[in-house]
């Protein structure tokens, strides 16, 4: 089912509180500054939480009155940065953003609009799209949980499952996505670098067990897609041997 655009006509949903966006960093990506100054300028942001992972490699920051600095003085991965912005944050609207995305200046406004019942990530088509062409973003029910789903995630800070601790860099979308589903997906258009920092090598490691945990957290469950995901699962990680 889609959901069109809310413009001025027919019944409108009534607006959510401004997001407090959550953003765990390696300050890796060329794009994190530009991600920090449009979310600083936009009314539909409350704070923007940054789980600083690497606070040597931290860039000269200007004064963002929104940004609230998160220093642990050691790289706490990306599943449990998530868990401590929940934590940390002030609004019901949650936005979850990868360090490394742009999107355009309709999509926090149009995702204020929305019931955040569910977890709602990005629709593979949105990174296949121009910013400057960007459609009007628009809701599709269904999962289309692939690759960079999870790049950039909205939801209701109550209804946040916290993702296990053990699973530190991938599989916490999918996680969340299976305890708040059936999850929903946005479709924008998103500029990115693609995993700057998630996929550098040094992290192999942490995403094979992450992947591991994973699986065998599918093997309690007697869904047929779930068997289906954790064959395909177990022979991806035969083939990167």
């Amino acid at each position: 089912m889609r959901y069109a655009p809310q413009h001025g006509t027919g019944m409108k949903r009534t607006k959510q509180a401004p997001f407090s966006v959550i953003i765990p960093t390696l300050w890796r990506p060329a794009t994190t500054l530009q991600l920090l100054e449009s979310l600083q300028a936009s009314d539909h942001v409350k704070e923007i939480i940054v789980i600083d992972n690497c606070p040597s490699a931290r860039p000269a920051l200007p004064e963002f009155s929104k940004v609230q600095l998160i220093d642990k003085g050691t790289n706490l991965y990306v599943n449990p940065s998530w868990n401590l912005g929940i934590k940390l944050a002030r609004s019901q609207s949650i936005c979850i953003c990868n360090d490394d995305i742009l999107f355009p200046d309709n999509l926090l406004g149009y995702m204020r609009h929305q019931r955040l019942r569910k977890v709602i990530g990005l629709h593979p088509s949105s990174y296949s799209k121009s910013r400057d062409e960007a459609p009007d973003p628009w809701l599709e029910e269904g999962a289309h949980i692939k690759r960079n789903w999870g790049s950039m995630l909205f939801l209701r800070k109550s209804h946040y499952q916290p993702i296990p601790h053990k699973l530190k860099v991938w599989w916490g979308d999918a996680w969340l996505a299976q305890e708040m589903g059936p999850a929903k997906c946005v479709h924008t258009a998103i500029q990115t670098e693609h995993s700057v920092s998630a996929g550098a090598s040094e992290f192999r490691s942490v995403k094979d067990a992450d992947t591991e945990l994973w699986l065998q957290s599918l093997r309690t469950s007697p869904s047929l897609i779930n068997r289906i995901h954790r064959r395909l699962l177990r022979l991806w990680l035969k083939l990167r041997v």
